[in-house]
């Protein structure tokens, strides 16, 4: 990823659960850390890169410890923004279980837009039967 992010997003962005305990337990690592700086990863915490990783159990492990919903990166996106876009079926379906908002427009469209833009059908199924 690059760009002054840290180890916990790394860890984070691989699905790397015993390593995410690791930082976290450990290391008191923030799961809503925000990467620094500008470009694409700018704002990203910990919590919204797991959601790219599509392993369900270090996205559900970061919200345990914390993961915030809400939080947006410099761009305006959520998690659930970082989960369409790259087509992470599961992960959407656990956010959504979780009562994240769907339409959440972060300037540059909702996740349901994130979704179709980036051809992610069948994220893009799971979205609208959610009332995207």
């Amino acid at each position: 990823m690059g760009g002054g992010i840290g180890v916990l997003h790394i860890a984070a962005v691989g699905g790397h659960l015993e390593v995410c305990k690791y930082l976290v337990e450990e290391l008191g690592g923030d799961v809503n850390a925000p990467a620094p700086g500008v470009g694409d990863f700018a704002g990203v915490t910990p919590f919204m890169s797991s959601a790219q990783s599509g392993d369900v159990s270090t996205v559900k492990y970061l919200l345990d410890h914390g993961g915030d919903l809400t939080k947006s990166d410099a761009k305006g996106r959520t998690v659930l923004h970082h989960a369409a876009c790259i087509g992470s079926c599961t992960v959407t379906e656990f956010l959504l279980s979780k009562g994240v908002a769907v339409d959440i427009d972060c300037g540059r469209g909702t996740p349901l837009h994130q979704a179709a833009t980036n051809e992610q059908d069948k994220t893009v199924k799971i979205l609208l039967e959610h009332h995207a």
